[in-house]
């Protein structure tokens, strides 16, 4: 049966090996058509200039949960297709805030250097 999994603000805070273990279960259990929606930083996270994301880093930090992971969309690419998913769709801060918050009206910003992603199972 085709299952959506919804693993948001999650692979900040994994190492590349817990990420691709936790694809490889999701892989065993899910049929082909299932989809999962993530978000990840970009390559560019941990050294970023903006002021809010140095803040959240240092903020998972000193909560004792420092995040760990940062990816090219590349290496998302090739980590998904390994389990079986292929991309389907990927936002980053420039479509969220021009296809999403621009067109609602928001008096908002896009997240620096953190891009949405969501991968279809397909064998």
């Amino acid at each position: 049966m085709k299952t959506f999994f919804s693993w948001l603000g999650v692979t900040y805070y994994l190492s590349t090996e817990a990420i691709n273990t936790m694809l490889a279960a999701l892989s065993e259990l899910c049929a082909d058509g299932s989809s999962l929606v993530f978000d990840y930083p970009d390559e560019n996270f941990f050294d970023a200039s903006e002021k809010r994301v140095q803040n959240t880093i240092m903020m998972a930090k000193a909560g004792g949960e420092p995040m760990q992971s940062a990816f090219f969309y590349s290496e998302i690419e090739k980590l998904l297709e390994k389990h079986g998913f292929l991309i389907y769709e990927l936002l980053t801060p420039d479509d969220i805030q021009r296809d999403i918050i621009d067109k609602a009206g928001a008096d908002m910003k896009a997240f620096e250097h953190v891009n949405y992603c969501l991968a279809v199972r397909k064998n």
